[in-house]
């Protein structure tokens, strides 16, 4: 569930950064004032929810082992 987490939010910024790249470079003007925004809220997210599955993974193989 959390790698399926951090793999949403991780591409949704990383398409959000490519759609902000294409339309600055046709000279768009006007886009929504959050959608620059986005990455810079995702993209943190997505890798605490890394450091969350390294971590609950961790522990799964700590206990299996003992």
């Amino acid at each position: 569930m959390l790698a399926f987490m951090a793999i949403g939010v991780i591409g949704l910024s990383l398409l959000t950064i490519a759609v902000l790249l294409i339309a600055y470079a046709m000279g768009a003007t006007s886009l929504p004032v959050l959608l620059p925004l986005l990455p810079f809220i995702g993209l943190p997210i997505g890798m605490l929810l890394i450091i969350a599955l390294a971590i609950v993974g961790a522990n799964r193989r700590k206990r299996e082992g003992n």
